[in-house]
């Protein structure tokens, strides 16, 4: 499973909104697919869900595949 945060660039001008918080992308296999779960019961999912309450304005992004390899997460890496 690979986990990566990416956050924006830039300083911003006073009195303007700050810049959206980082992005975390999650590129995993069944576990992090949630394979076998109902819709929204896997662990990235309910991480996804607490985000809003513990880091305003993370967002996370679940790229990952049920049967997936390394070799095929980084084949698709830069997709």
């Amino acid at each position: 499973m690979v986990l990566l945060a990416t956050a924006a660039a830039g300083a911003w001008a006073a009195g303007k909104p700050a810049p959206p918080g980082p992005t975390i992308l999650v590129m995993g296999d069944s576990l992090s697919a949630g394979y076998g779960l109902a819709n929204g019961q896997g662990w990235v999912a309910l991480t996804a869900a607490r985000l809003p309450g513990t880091n305003p304005g993370w967002k996370l992004v679940n790229a990952s595949i049920s049967g997936e390899t390394s070799a095929g997460g980084a084949a698709r890496i830069d997709a």
